[in-house]
């Protein structure tokens, strides 16, 4: 027998699948259910960034109440929103949601910088106001400059449990800075946004094995 846990986010609720297979035959169960969504503070938008780990957490102790005692872990949730981190691996800041409204004219402010044509053939993504790239162009660049990792929430979801800081190349995609010819960031953008190529994670693809929930967590929540 074989188990395998999808955590499901998306911008209003969130769910934890466990999927087993037996003799080549899948079956799929809710295990927990959570709602989501962002909150308006001081003009902007953010995540509860917090709130959806414990939730991840809520859910592994669930399945593990039920007797299951290995496993594999995969997370899904939206995709351009993004988590700024210290060299100590702490947050900067509260995560951002797409839908502030910081970016609503900055899609005009790139193109003089650089012709939308030239970014949609460097990236294949359509112009979008809240794709990454122009999320941030809008950050404060004092902050993005103290920035030494710059991860998407679902990474930095896998950081958390892991303690492994990745970016994983499909949901990478969607930050329209990944050059379609390279598979890597490009570096016209990067320089745009005056942001080092180091400032992201190693690039990973979809599937590969991140590594196993660190030792703290197993001892904390027994798992």
């Amino acid at each position: 027998m074989n188990n395998h846990i999808a955590v499901d986010i998306g911008a209003s609720s969130g769910r934890f699948v466990l999927g087993t297979v037996v003799d080549g035959v899948l079956s799929m169960e809710d295990i927990h259910r959570f709602s989501n969504g962002f909150t308006e503070r001081d003009g902007s938008c953010f995540w509860d960034i917090d709130y959806l780990y414990d939730q991840i957490l809520a859910g592994l102790k669930k399945v593990r109440a039920r007797g299951i005692t290995k496993c594999t872990l995969g997370i899904d949730t939206w995709a351009v929103d993004y988590v700024l981190l210290d060299a100590e691996g702490n947050r900067l800041q509260d995560v951002y949601a797409y839908r502030d409204r910081r970016t609503d004219h900055v899609m005009e402010e790139v193109a003089k910088h650089i012709s939308p044509a030239i970014v949609y053939q460097k990236t294949g993504i359509q112009q979008l106001t809240f794709n990454t790239l122009y999320q941030l162009y809008a950050h404060d660049k004092e902050e993005l400059a103290k920035a030494d990792q710059i991860l998407l929430v679902p990474d930095y979801l896998y950081y958390r449990l892991s303690g492994r800081k990745i970016n994983e190349v499909t949901n990478a995609s969607t930050t329209q800075l990944l050059n379609l010819a390279t598979r890597e960031y490009d570096q016209d953008l990067l320089a745009l946004l005056h942001i080092k190529r180091e400032q992201f994670a190693e690039l990973t693809e979809p599937g590969e094995v991140i590594g196993f929930i660190s030792d703290s967590l197993v001892q904390q929540y027994d798992l």
